[in-house]
């Protein structure tokens, strides 16, 4: 019985000694396995089917309320005016709207409240290039 056992506990010393061996040569095997590299490139030329612009009116007024109004006023024409020329809504997008207190800076002196100034922008798309430029806006 004696026998027996120091044989196992020496079966099992002699395999826990190989078994990190194995699984380092094992991990190595999977690892190479799995390394992939790739390296690729592309290029694609097409012709242009659609334009991209922006466009705004700037307006001014001795108050806020009022440089709005007058923005308002313009841009309702404007996006009328796109309309007829066959922009479809969801081709044209609000891209800035601002209103920005105008001041004079005299001399030595402290700013001035001149005015305010709106500003609003829109971005139309243009799918029939044969329109771009064509359109003639006005106020």
């Amino acid at each position: 019985m004696k026998t027996f056992v120091r044989t196992a506990a020496l079966s099992l010393l002699l395999a826990g000694c190989a078994l990190p061996a194995l699984a380092q040569s094992a991990s190595d095997a999977v690892f190479r396995a799995t390394t992939l590299d790739i390296s690729a490139s592309g290029d694609v030329r097409v012709t242009p089917d659609m334009a991209t612009i922006t466009l705004g009116v700037n307006t001014q007024g001795s108050t806020a309320a009022a440089a709005l109004q007058a923005n308002a006023t313009q841009m309702t024409k404007m996006v009328a005016a796109l309309k007829q020329a066959g922009i479809a809504d969801k081709d044209v997008q609000t891209s800035n709207l601002s209103l920005n207190a105008q001041y004079d800076y005299p001399q030595n002196q402290p700013p001035h409240l001149n005015g305010y100034q709106a500003s609003n922008q829109v971005s139309i798309v243009v799918h029939d290039l044969k329109k771009v430029g064509s359109a003639n806006i006005r106020r």
